[in-house]
């Protein structure tokens, strides 16, 4: 700095920048700006006009606003109120560019990008509570499987299964899957079954034994898929990659203390054998992570702090940072057009000595992974 300035007002000016680098990177990588509203365990879906819909969750109370980011100005606006506060829910696009969003115990809604309104979306036949999962079927219908419903005026984890129909806005039951399951996962296979891998979490503070089964959209059946090698519990993932197999990470269950019981174990269901076989584990053991694949075949994992790059085909992983602030899961990653990966909110939790939660907020900042430049 310029010596002409005496010492107190260069320390004045260095201080003032320090201060603007900070609100900076405040604001999440790169400059993007922070959301409206602080919020974890809420839902983000990439629209067909390009804006980024972030919707609920919750912080220190449950959260029915939401808002979109449009990236062509690089702010964030509200668009509208849920009739509902929800977390833990689901957001599926559907082909005519409207979103589903479906739990925490409310009806279901639609989400209209053209008009920035949610509206009712009919008469599901088992409100989900939470820990149900949905999957976008070839021919346009959203499958909703099991998950805390009513179970006879109870609330249970369910069997249940049913459909959505965008052209009619009809729900209907299917085949219900063969064992209750909460907090699994679903995906759709390339040969348009959908595959739904969960653990039987009854016991407490025990993982359970992790199963999977499959369904069968034009016979609205059920059929057994083997047990997996590994216990996953939940807040594992699912992801189908390239070569049309399942990649099943990480995953655990809630410790009888503040420590939660966690794995590091992956395994790989194939499909054309309808077998499973465990690889190497992860780099480091974690659950409530998320994993997006990228365009080139690798899977971005971004736990509760560090951020890595998996390598289906070599099995390696590669350590490409670490967030400023420990998100306690919640977060939600989303894949770009361009490539990158946005990594919106999250929550902050405060535990007891009990291990229950004693305090919780979320996390209004945003990061951003680009595979072209330094974390």
């Amino acid at each position: 700095m310029d010596a002409r300035y005496p010492y107190k007002i260069r320390l004045i000016i260095a201080l003032l920048i320090t201060l603007i680098s900070v609100v900076a990177l405040a604001c999440g990588g790169g400059g993007i700006a922070i959301m409206e509203e602080g919020r974890g365990e809420h839902a983000a879906t990439l629209l067909p006009d390009g804006r980024l819909l972030v919707a609920g969750g919750r912080g220190a109370r449950a959260i029915a606003s939401a808002e979109a980011y449009d990236f062509d100005i690089g702010e964030w606006s509200p668009v509208g109120q849920m009739a509902a506060a929800r977390f833990e829910h689901t957001q599926t696009l559907l082909e005519n560019g409207k979103v589903l969003a479906v739990g925490s115990g409310a009806p279901p809604e639609l989400y209209d990008p053209s008009t920035n309104m949610w509206s009712a979306a009919g008469n599901m036949n088992h409100l989900r509570k939470r820990g149900h999962a949905t999957a976008l079927l070839e021919d346009g219908r959203v499958l909703v499987t099991g998950g805390i419903a009513d179970v006879d005026g109870t609330d249970r984890i369910s069997r249940f299964a049913e459909l959505y129909d965008p052209s009619t806005g009809n729900w209907e039951p299917t085949g219900d899957m063969r064992e209750p399951q909460a907090g699994h996962k679903a995906v759709l296979l390339k040969d348009n079954t959908v595959l739904v891998v969960g653990s039987d979490n009854d016991i407490l503070y025990q993982i359970g034994e992790t199963t999977a089964e499959l369904y069968n959209p034009v016979t609205g059946t059920w059929s057994e898929a083997g047990k997996l090698p590994n216990d996953h519990g939940e807040r594992f993932t699912v992801n189908l990659l390239d070569d049309g197999q399942v990649l099943v990470a990480g995953g655990g269950t809630r410790g009888r203390t503040l420590a939660p019981t966690i794995t590091a174990s992956m395994d790989v269901y194939d499909p054309a054998t309808g077998e499973w076989s465990t690889i190497a584990d992860m780099a480091s053991m974690s659950w409530g992570h998320t994993t997006t694949a990228l365009g080139d075949g690798t899977i971005l994992f971004v736990g509760m702090r560090l951020v890595e790059i998996y390598e289906a085909s070599t099995e390696t992983w590669t350590l490409v940072g670490e967030l400023s602030e420990a998100r306690n899961g919640g977060h939600t990653a989303t894949l770009l057009e361009d490539g990158k990966v946005f990594i919106v909110g999250g929550s902050d939790i405060e535990y007891d000595r009990y291990g229950r939660v004693g305090g919780r907020e979320g996390f209004a900042s945003v990061r951003v992974y680009d595979p072209v430049e330094e974390w």
